[in-house]
Order: C-alpha cells, then structure tokens, then sequence
C-alpha cells in the first residue's frame, strides 16, 4: 500500500484505485471496450498485405504469334512480363488469377514501369502514422482521450470507407496516408485510456493484453481474405464499415477520470469514479473524495497532463 493510504489520506487517482479496486468490473468492462479499435486498427494495416498483392502477370500479346515469345536461360520459351519483341513496353497485361483473383496491381496495371507505386502506396501509412501520433497525441491531452477517440475513428472510418471507391492510384495513396494518420489517434487515446482506469500492480498486465486484440484482427484478416479474394473493393470495404460502431461510443464509455481532474471538471470525474467504487463493492466513498483529488491534482501537473502511465 502507497504511503499516502497509510495514514487514511488520498492524494492521488491511484490512491483512489489501491483503496477501492483497481481492475473490477466497470473497469474490466471500459478496458475492453477500448481494447476492441485494436482489432480493426490492425486490420487495416494488414489488410494491404492482400488488397495490393502483386499477381504473376505477362504481356498481353497483340495476335499472340510467335514474334512476342522469349527464352529463358534454359532455353525454354517464355512470354515476357514487361516487354514485347524484346524491348517494346507492354500496353496492356494478362494476370494469373488463379490463387487472387483481384488487387489495385490488377486495376491500375502497377507493374513493370509502375511497380514502384505499389511501395509507395504501402509507405504511405508509416508516414502518415508518424504524423499522427504527434497530431494526436497533443490532442488527447488537449480535448480528452474520449474525444481524441471519436474523431480518430471517425477519420479513419471515411479514408478507409473511400479507399474502397478510389479511382486512381495517386488518390489511393493519398487515403491510404490519411488512413495512417488516424490509426495512432486510435490506438493511443484507447492505451491511455484504458491504463489510467487500471490500478498501478495490474497497469503491466493491462498494457499487455491490447496487443491480444490486435493478434485478433491480424488472424481476422487473413480469414476474411481468404474468403474474399476476387473483389478488393469489397475486401477493402469489410476492412472499413465495422468501424462506424465505434461511434457509439460517444453514449455510453466515460471520458478519462484522471484527465477530467486534471482540467478542473471534478463534477464529471466524479460520475466514472463513483461507478468504479459501486462496482467493487464500495456505496460509499470518504467525504470530499474529489475536492481532495482536485487539490492534489492526482500528483500530476495541473499545466502539463501527460499520456505517460507511470
């Protein structure tokens, strides 16, 4: 027990969960719900894996005669990928689509010359992942982890929603960018969210068990592809509609307790707080229970709220 609980005093938000409970039910209930983005973050980024898979492909042959085959080094003849007549560059292509019958390499011929598209398209998420986390993460201490959330998803869900209607692979690329701006939104205001409602001894075990989901969306994803190879904007359309359920959210999860003290809005903090305490067991909680929480401002700086879960 902290030396602050020792003499009956709470002077922290983690005082408050050592003394009344620090994983129960309420709180097992908001951890998972925030953990379950993980699912379709994880989706989203290993989704491209089969979106953009590249199919063996050759030249289209114009009167498919004689004149457009070439040997291998074994002597074998081939039909070129790239070239007809040795040195012309294909118009057009045929795929093999035996094993995947669909991808934006097939929609927008990224071979050959224009295979380095599909790298591009694929970088494009990183950087934008690495933008949004610096976008994001200033916005969750500004608006609150809940609301970071919500406009994360609801980001995510219309670049992610587009992509399934975009016509051209510059503008596929570009959504897909946005699509990795939004995910960090995501993932840290749920990490943070979830870990400031979980006491400090089960805080490690917590941090470890979003990635569970996140393995489950990454499984997910590979048996969805499986079943839906012939039509990537389908595939790709899956990969986004169940995120507009994340929008309920908004109804019924709580905005971080430790953030709302933090600001001054003890009214609200203490809404979540007396839910936590009836949910372990607790009707009634020490007098001025808040006002000695907004006094101590949780033992954090009242001028810098961080994301950081000590």
């Amino acid at each position: 027990m902290s030396d602050s609980l020792q003499g009956g005093s709470i002077q922290t938000f983690d005082d408050v969960l050592i003394k009344y409970g620090e994983f129960g039910n309420y709180q097992k209930f908001i951890y998972i719900l925030y953990s379950c983005p993980y699912i379709f973050t994880s989706m989203q980024l290993m989704g491209w894996t089969f979106v953009g898979v590249e199919l063996p492909h050759r030249c289209l042959e114009p009167h498919e005669n004689i004149s457009t085959v070439l040997y291998n080094s074994s002597g074998l003849e081939e039909v070129s990928s790239c070239f007809i007549n040795g040195n012309e560059t294909c118009s057009e292509y045929v795929y093999d689509t035996q094993m995947i019958g669909d991808s934006v390499v097939k929609e927008w011929d990224l071979v050959c010359e224009d295979k380095e598209k599909i790298a591009r398209i694929g970088s494009s998420p990183m950087i934008g992942y690495l933008l949004g986390g610096i976008i994001f993460g200033t916005l969750s201490d500004k608006i609150g982890r809940k609301f970071t959330f919500l406009l994360s998803v609801t980001l995510l869900f219309i670049s992610s929603g587009a992509c399934a209607f975009a016509h051209s692979a510059f503008v596929f690329m570009i959504l897909r960018f946005i699509v990795g701006i939004a995910i960090p939104g995501i993932e840290t205001s749920c990490f943070v969210m979830g870990l400031e409602l979980v006491g400090p001894s089960k805080r490690t075990l917590a941090g470890l068990l979003c990635w569970f989901f996140e393995s489950m969306g990454l499984l997910t994803t590979v048996f969805i592809s499986y079943n839906i190879h012939d039509n990537w904007r389908l595939l790709q359309g899956i990969f986004a509609s169940p995120l507009i359920l994340f929008l309920l959210y908004y109804f019924f999860t709580p905005e971080s307790p430790r953030w709302l003290v933090s600001r001054g809005r003890t009214k609200e903090a203490e809404k979540t707080i007396h839910k936590i305490l009836k949910s372990n067991g607790f009707d009634k909680p020490e007098e001025n229970l808040i006002e000695l929480l907004e006094k101590n401002n949780m033992g954090e700086s009242q001028k810098n709220p961080s994301l950081h879960i000590p």
